[in-house]
């Protein structure tokens, strides 16, 4: 039936409804009413969540149609690959409500991962006498994977770039220390 984990667990999950959703709506109320906020439109307010609403969309389909059922052959590799493209989304908005610039209404590497999901959940390929294989879907995982895991690196390495372009200093370099000011400060 259910054991004591699952039943912490509802717990843990309706908890968290319980004290944190009442108290998000009245901050956006309160928000709104003072005009303390940014006071956009419902459609620009919700953007943020259209990139993940679509990596859950994606991600959940691929796990529940994949033809090799794909979850149980390397769960972790498929969890870093949607953590990976989670952590480039969210990164991405962080930098645009920092720059307080409009974020993307979607992301790249969805692209990439709508199309891996459409050849791993095709359900016609014995029409064309194609045996796509689990080890075949496994390679794709990890190629997918690759991809997203270098895509957001670069990102990471151009926001940092781009920023110490903009502060006018150089990254990773540590001055010498000068040991006569140090003690003079230290007296």
């Amino acid at each position: 039936m259910y054991s004591p984990a699952d039943a912490f667990f509802a717990l843990l999950v309706i908890s968290a409804i319980v004290t944190n959703y009442p108290i998000i709506i009245r901050n956006i109320y309160r928000s709104y009413k003072d005009r303390t906020g940014k006071m956009r439109p419902f459609l620009e307010a919700i953007r943020p969540l259209m990139p993940l609403t679509g990596l859950f969309a994606i991600s959940h389909f691929w796990m529940v149609f994949s033809i090799n059922n794909i979850i149980t052959l390397d769960p972790r590799m498929l969890f870093v690959c949607f953590g990976t493209i989670f952590s480039n989304i969210s990164c991405r908005l962080i930098v645009a409500q920092m720059s307080d610039t409009r974020t993307d209404c979607w992301n790249s590497l969805l692209w990439l991962l709508l199309l891996v999901t459409g050849v791993s959940t095709f359900p016609f390929y014995s029409n064309f006498h194609v045996d796509f294989s689990a080890n075949i879907e496994l390679a794709i995982v990890y190629i997918i994977t690759g991809i997203s895991t270098v895509a957001h690196i670069h990102y990471g390495t151009c926001v940092v770039r781009e920023m110490c372009h903009h502060f006018n200093i150089k990254c990773f370099q540590v001055r010498e220390i000068n040991r006569n000011t140090v003690k003079m400060k230290m007296n």
